[in-house]
């Protein structure tokens, strides 16, 4: 098969089953990861050029497995349309999007954010850099024009890629609420709290137990994630407990914590250039 300049291979050091195999649940997640990043720096890129249509960017932004084979593991993706574009344009466009693509892989190895990567594309680096520890230990990364970068998996800076809004603290935080799974694989639990608020639980420690509660009440006690106006965002490497709060004693709807530290999250992306509460009252009038 005939590789695209732009096409890449992950090759994947250290997994723990044989080569030239790899879990469904690992392949979804970085595939996925992949392709919500690829399509988030093709809106942007496309977004810079006039004329550019969403049928057009998404004709580029689109990749695609193109083998598993032997030697550690290695992953094929094809980018982009599977013939030579006939557009000399949707080419160029192509181009621009892929450097971009290309920076944001050597940003994960060197812990360097570009400048220009806004907060989405940043969000999307985070979920690839989550998924691929769970699939192996190092990670190689080859373009077919030549260029590679190699890293430790595990050793992913998360620091650079994080929201500017959003600050891991040292302060220990308990809530409690009913429990449910966002992605078992990489450790990915939410809980639901009397007063409304979903707060994801990013990284839990005790896995197996946390399994065991879905669906019920529990308590979480980590580090608070809080934004730029204190307002609880998610806990990190949280122990999760059964509830012992028996239920007549459980609020009925008041709300638990200061209500400037549990504003609740939207099911929406904020959107850039808006306040929180501009974002929400945007989404809310055009969803009436």
């Amino acid at each position: 098969m005939t590789m695209d300049a732009h096409d890449l291979t992950f090759r994947l050091i250290g997994t723990q089953l044989p080569p030239g195999q790899l879990g469904l649940a690992d392949v979804a997640d970085i595939c996925r990861a992949l392709q919500d990043l690829n399509t988030k720096i093709s809106r942007l890129v496309a977004g810079q050029r006039a004329g550019r249509t969403g049928e057009a960017t998404a004709r580029v932004a689109r990749l695609r497995i193109t083998s598993i084979v032997v030697g550690s593991t290695k992953l094929g993706v094809g980018y982009g349309e599977t013939n030579a574009l006939p557009d000399p344009e949707l080419s160029t466009l192509e181009d621009a999007i892929s450097e971009k693509f290309w920076e944001i892989i050597a940003g994960m190895t060197t812990g360097v954010r570009p400048d220009w990567a806004p907060e989405g594309v940043a969000r999307s680096t985070l979920e690839l850099g989550d998924a691929l520890p769970h699939a192996a230990k190092r990670v190689e990364v080859r373009r077919a024009d030549h260029r590679h970068v190699r890293f430790e998996a595990k050793f992913f800076v998360r620091e650079p890629w994080q929201a500017s809004d959003e600050t891991v603290t040292e302060e220990t935080v308990t809530v409690e609420g009913e429990l449910t799974a966002v992605d078992l694989d990489s450790h990915r639990f939410r809980i639901r709290d009397d007063a409304g608020n979903a707060i994801p639980l990013m990284d839990v420690q005790n896995q197996d137990t946390a399994a065991r509660l879905i669906a019920g009440r529990a308590t979480a006690t980590g580090l608070a994630v809080r934004g730029r106006r204190g307002e609880l965002k998610a806990l990190t490497a949280p122990i999760v407990s059964p509830s012992t709060v028996p239920a007549l004693w459980r609020p009925s709807g008041q709300q638990r914590l200061r209500p400037e530290f549990t504003r609740q999250r939207p099911d929406w992306e904020p959107i850039e250039g808006l306040t929180d509460e501009e974002s929400d009252r945007f989404m809310a009038a055009i969803s009436e």
